[in-house]
């Protein structure tokens, strides 16, 4: 009753943007080895872009700014909206204490006894923090299990390579397997906890990771996506954790009102003239407009007006087919061109409609030779072996 609750509380507040659920990301000082700091400031940017949509505010907390990341923290544990808070593998003292000073009561501890989640990246949740640039003296393992109050939720070493799950072929398409060195135990994670959801795991069914565990009597969440070091590491930690925001958080936050998981993946190759698009539809779609072109500009802001609108579709139709006679582009796609197209949500019993979707794209090859190796122009090749490579043009069966 209380997860239900707590469901219709944040879904009208998603809907009457007065109290829609708020993001906050810790981007202080990284464990060097276990995320590199250029690149973690480039996934939280990464994780703006692609989610901050879903978020009523959005802020950025590092060490300058840590007596204000307390009382964000302070403001949202508990305001009746399920808030998400982004760690960077690091527990900074505002969230938790060390070396294990406030072992219950934590700031961290009460956040998730308030229903809110903790999505936490690269190194070991509560292990250590290394705010200022100074290694932090360690709460070791026990961090963790204060906060979760559980016993042992999180493995000491490697458990081998952590292969995609159908859910995380379905909700992180970016996530590629890897051997992470931290992952979830799987049997300690015991009640009041459950596993959520297995996004990654190792062939013996034992440890997970990413994953995530539920609070059956709090609604608290905490989300493990890829705790292992930058050797290891998932090939974008800031994509794979935007991708969780939308597609598996949003049902948390309200629903999510958007079309996502497009088929094909966002600037694949496709090896043909013609083309069957699908997606994923907003969780408050009612139809569909579907937008389709040769220009990005064009497909990014057109209207029904437009010419790059295709028509507007069912509910239930979630593909969309150009390229053939009777159909959008009906002399075939170009070879050597990208084709942009975007899918608006529409409700017109709801105020917000339509949902203007993301620009996605795909590109067909051209019929001659392109990439050459090396490049067109290079200097400084070796004149009397050159070995020169090309990719093959569509299609192509010889190379004179």
């Amino acid at each position: 009753m209380k997860n239900l609750m707590m469901v219709l509380v944040v879904a009208f507040a998603f809907c009457s943007t007065a109290m829609a659920a708020d993001l906050a990301l810790y981007d202080g000082t990284p464990n060097d080895g276990w995320y590199n700091f250029a690149q973690q400031n480039a996934d939280v940017q990464t994780i703006i872009a692609q989610a901050g949509h879903m978020f009523g505010d959005v802020q950025v907390f590092d060490d300058n700014s840590l007596a204000e990341f307390g009382d964000w923290i302070d403001d949202h544990t508990n305001n009746g909206t399920m808030d998400i808070m982004w760690l960077n593998g690091t527990t900074p003292s505002v969230i938790y204490q060390f070396p294990n000073v406030n072992p219950d009561g934590s700031r961290a501890e009460e956040w998730l006894d308030n229903g809110n989640m903790i999505i936490n990246v690269a190194d070991w949740f509560g292990y250590m923090s290394y705010e200022g640039g100074v290694r932090s003296a360690d709460n070791a393992g026990a961090g963790a299990e204060n906060i979760l109050d559980i016993s042992g939720p999180i493995a000491g070493g490697a458990q081998g390579v952590m292969t995609v799950t159908a859910a995380g072929a379905e909700y992180l398409p970016s996530l590629n397997a890897v051997a992470c060195e931290r992952p979830i135990v799987l049997g300690a994670i015991v009640d009041p906890w459950e596993v959520a959801e297995i996004f990654g795991q190792n062939s013996a069914g034992t440890h997970a990771d990413p994953v995530v565990i539920h609070n059956t009597e709090t609604d608290g969440y905490v989300a493990f996506i890829n705790q292992a070091t930058t050797g290891t590491s998932i090939t974008d930690r800031g994509l794979t954790s935007a991708e969780f925001i939308v597609n598996w958080a949003s049902s948390l936050l309200g629903g999510n009102p958007f079309a996502r998981a497009p088929i094909p993946k966002d600037g694949a190759q496709v090896n043909a003239t013609w083309i069957s698009l699908g997606w994923k539809a907003g969780d408050f779609a009612a139809s569909h407009d579907v937008y389709m072109g040769d220009n990005f500009d064009d497909v990014n802001d057109g209207t029904r007006e437009s010419e790059v609108f295709q028509g507007n579709q069912d509910v239930l139709s979630l593909y969309f087919v150009a390229g053939f006679a009777g159909y959008a582009f009906p002399d075939g796609l170009v070879n050597g061109n990208t084709y942009y197209w975007r899918i608006d949500e529409v409700n017109n019993a709801d105020p917000n409609s339509p949902w203007k979707g993301k620009v996605w794209s795909f590109w067909i090859p051209s019929k001659k030779a392109y990439v050459p190796v090396p490049s067109d122009g290079s200097k400084f090749i070796d004149s009397e072996n050159p070995v020169l490579t090309w990719t093959p043009g569509f299609g192509s069966v010889l190379h004179t």
